[in-house]
């Protein structure tokens, strides 16, 4: 085989791995959005309940954000125990899962925005309607006068277009 022929071969083969890892990618992406939306509830109850229910169940005070940095660098190993670490951690996760909550739902209110002005505010009710409120496919067609088939439609491309807002550039394919 000639030398020009392996190069092309070559080249071929990782443009064909580049353009497999890309799809890839956006599938991820589309996929990572559908699933923050599809357990938003339960995020928020977590971010809601952590702290509290493990001081109902085991009398322990619940710590508060400064707390942390204290049992990090605390030098005196004297009142620091397991239970602190477990407060610690179900602490941090509070934390950020309430910080992801903020971010999709500040995201969910700029799509709406944005939906309103350019006249596609029904596709994102159906996606809301589906994964925040619970609502049914059928349901949600009665409600916005369409069918099913319609309101799956919509909510696929309202979390194409939340996913943008959630990830940026990554959801866009850009090279940056």
């Amino acid at each position: 085989m000639k030398d020009d022929t392996k190069k092309e071969l070559i080249v071929s083969a990782i443009k064909m791995y580049c353009d497999m890892e890309q799809k890839n990618k956006d599938k991820k992406i589309f996929h990572n959005t559908e699933l923050l939306l599809r357990n938003y509830n339960k995020l928020v109850q977590h971010a809601d309940n952590a702290v509290y229910g493990l001081e109902r169940l085991y009398g322990i005070k619940p710590l508060v954000l400064s707390d942390m940095h204290g049992i990090a660098n605390d030098d005196d190993d004297e009142d620091f125990d397991v239970n602190d670490i477990l407060i610690a951690s179900i602490l941090k996760t509070k934390a950020r899962t309430a910080l992801m909550i903020a971010h999709i739902d500040t995201a969910i209110e700029q799509l709406r925005f944005n939906a309103i002005k350019e006249g596609y505010h029904h596709k994102v009710e159906a996606m809301v309607g589906m994964y925040v409120k619970g609502l049914s496919a059928a349901e949600l067609a009665e409600e916005l006068n369409s069918d099913s088939r319609t309101i799956y439609r919509w909510k696929k491309e309202a979390l194409r277009e939340l996913s943008i807002l959630l990830f940026g550039t990554e959801a866009l394919n850009l090279a940056v």
